[in-house]
């Protein structure tokens, strides 16, 4: 099916394995490798409520002039819960500054996936990947000094209950760093309704134009009745697997 449907140099993201022997095509399983389970890890957002960001986490204090801050992580949070963030946004007098590219962004653990928290997607996240422990943190350097009073992490249902073992610093001129915030209110976020859709243009921006969904898999259900709203058609059908091509870009 694959072989018969994909052009060659199409690549299929399957949500479970298949036998790739029978294809040429690039076919991405989700548990083989970190860029596939980023790519699941967005479907996923795109159907199931408890991984879409519902909440938003405000901290606020003084105003101040700032370089470099950091969101950190206080507690040892319970065995194979995991700490993500959708967003991380800056803010002073209630406006938010946009990200330049001028901005230096870290993140410990798992630094090389820091830019799903600054990409303003409703369908990335960054994730710790392990359980979260004291000294997990993202940071922002902006460069140059930057007035702030107020940050905000866009999170989801899970990750809110996390809110007091977060806590915002920043680097003073001695280079300590100084907590300057905890104990973030926290607010409702209003959902898109175009999540499905966000799901496969991120998809086909990395690259991936196909999706294989075998019946009763996570997701399968969502997305077969309601193809348009995730923006693919049904391509080819077996007994028990879909092929899709994602049609919005």
């Amino acid at each position: 099916m694959i072989e018969e449907h994909v052009p060659p140099g199409g690549r299929v993201l399957a949500e479970g394995a298949i036998a790739t022997s029978y294809t040429t095509r690039e076919v991405l399983i989700n548990f083989q490798g970190a860029f596939n389970q980023l790519l699941t890890d967005v479907v996923d957002i795109g159907w199931y409520d408890g991984y879409r960001p519902k909440s938003v986490l405000v901290f606020r204090f003084p105003e101040r002039e700032i370089r470099r801050i950091r969101l950190l992580q206080t507690a040892q949070l319970p065995r194979g819960a995991q700490w993500s963030v959708h967003e991380v946004r800056y803010l002073c007098s209630g406006a938010e500054f946009p990200r330049s590219p001028d901005w230096k962004l870290r993140a410990f653990p798992n630094s090389w996936d820091v830019q799903l928290a600054f990409d303003s997607s409703p369908v990335t996240r960054w994730k710790t990947w392990e359980t979260p422990a004291p000294g997990m943190f993202i940071e922002t350097d902006f460069g140059s000094d930057r007035a702030v009073d107020e940050v905000r992490v866009e999170a989801t249902d899970a990750d809110r209950y996390y809110r007091k073992t977060l806590q915002v610093e920043v680097m003073d001129a001695r280079g300590r760093w100084i907590k300057v915030a905890d104990q973030p209110e926290e607010l409702a976020l209003a959902l898109p309704p175009w999540l499905r859709s966000a799901a496969t243009h991120e998809l086909h921006s990395r690259g991936v134009d196909y999706l294989m969904m075998q019946d009763g898999e996570a997701g399968a259900n969502d997305i077969a009745d309601d193809p348009d709203a995730w923006g693919v058609v049904a391509m080819a059908r077996t007994r028990q697997s879909t092929l899709y091509k994602i049609t919005s870009e």
